[in-house]
């Protein structure tokens, strides 16, 4: 059962970091920043920019996931179950 909510939790965070992302990243922004990288037309730029703020989202709920479950008081998961 605590398993089952660590991975609900990371789900959740994922989702609402790509939400958050997506509403503070204004969509000119969006084109300058892959443009930066040498990505041109409108579907690559939609890829890149889908591909960054995910890799983005794993990143930031994999660290709270950790940061909530396993490093509080030095509990491991074998421990905690």
């Amino acid at each position: 059962m605590k398993s089952i909510t660590l991975v609900l939790i990371w789900f959740v965070v994922v989702l609402l970091s790509l939400l958050t992302l997506y509403k503070l990243v204004t969509p000119e922004a969006q084109y300058s920043m892959a443009e930066h990288f040498g990505i041109y037309g409108d579907e690559l730029i939609m890829d890149f920019v889908l591909y960054v703020f995910f890799a983005a989202a794993i990143f930031l709920a994999s660290l709270v996931t950790y940061c909530v479950f396993f490093d509080h008081n030095k509990i491991t998961l074998r421990e905690w179950d």
